[in-house]
């Protein structure tokens, strides 16, 4: 097999034959929620809370998937086994789970899950120099509108808010703020700082509540390393000792920079030193080392040593 392939509405098919209707809902008012994990070594992680998140937010927003979420569990499992010899070396997949309302007429939801292989080289040399954050003038959807825990397809905001950062700086991530001018998340990700030796995350009922994020959390129990849940602002993240985001494909990542101004010392610190080693002694994958295999050294700049 040379093409990877996908589940669209209970078939397996080639990605070039996968195909929804141009009557979606989803496609035409993104009516729909999502999800997606990753594989480590090929291997699904954590795929029971991702699809436990997903059928939470199908059920906040009165969508029927038509599976059981065991269903969802064996056809991802069988999707990734299928794809899974099309890994090279050191790769890994997004897997991702989509569900939308489908088209009026057909009565049903459309299901989609599919196999992306990881871009590592995009943000590999951000575990070396720390990444970059701008706030924008797009504030995160108020919880009044809709929960946030709900992942949902509908992320036009999101965008817009990635196109104004990256004009500042091409490879920034943006941090969307409340109507308050409280921290929420950046657009894929949550954003932690670290003060006096305290994790400190905004609440969940200001975010989604990440699957990553609640890795991290079993890591600074393990750890020892206390943690705080409240509200803190812009100025807060410009006097932290440290930053970082948890996501998906990133697992911790660090954030040195904050609307061009250094976030502590404007480097990698060791709090997330601290917590990368613990993801390793939890749940056993050295996430940094495998993206380094494919970092592109011409994004580091000067005077930064690269691993070998």
């Amino acid at each position: 097999m040379s093409e990877r392939t996908a589940y669209v509405n209970g078939e397996f098919l080639p990605e070039s034959r996968a195909s929804v209707s141009i009557y979606d809902r989803g496609f035409l008012s993104g009516l729909g929620v999502f999800e997606r994990t990753r594989t480590f070594g090929g291997e699904i992680f954590q795929l029971d809370r991702h699809i436990a998140r997903l059928y939470r937010s199908l059920k906040a927003v009165r969508l029927d998937a038509g599976l059981t979420a065991e269903e969802m569990h064996e056809t991802t499992v069988e999707l990734v086994k299928q794809n899974k010899g099309l890994l090279g070396a050191d790769e890994d997949y997004f897997v991702g789970h989509y569900v939308t309302r489908g088209p009026d007429k057909a009565g049903r939801a459309t299901v989609v899950i599919l196999c992306e292989p990881i871009g590592f080289d995009k943000f590999a040399h951000h575990y070396i120099c720390g990444g970059h954050v701008i706030t924008t003038h797009i504030r995160a959807i108020p919880t009044q509108v809709w929960d946030p825990k709900i992942k949902s397809t509908s992320r036009m905001h999101l965008w817009l808010a990635e196109q104004q950062a990256q004009l500042v700086d091409p490879e920034a991530y943006a941090l969307l703020l409340t109507l308050d001018g409280n921290v929420t998340e950046l657009t894929a990700a949550n954003f932690w700082i670290v003060r006096n030796g305290t994790l400190v995350t905004a609440p969940v009922q200001t975010i989604l509540s990440g699957v990553t994020r609640g890795a991290v959390l079993e890591i600074a129990q393990h750890l020892d390393i206390p943690v705080e849940e409240t509200n803190f602002q812009l100025y807060d993240i410009m006097n932290a000792d440290e930053a970082f985001m948890t996501t998906t494909s990133r697992c911790v990542l660090p954030l040195t920079r904050i609307n061009g101004n250094a976030i502590g010392e404007g480097k990698p610190g060791p709090m997330v030193g601290r917590l990368q080693k613990g993801w390793t002694e939890v749940f056993g994958q050295d996430f940094v080392v495998q993206a380094l295999k494919h970092i592109d050294k011409d994004k580091v700049p000067e005077g930064e040593a690269v691993p070998l």
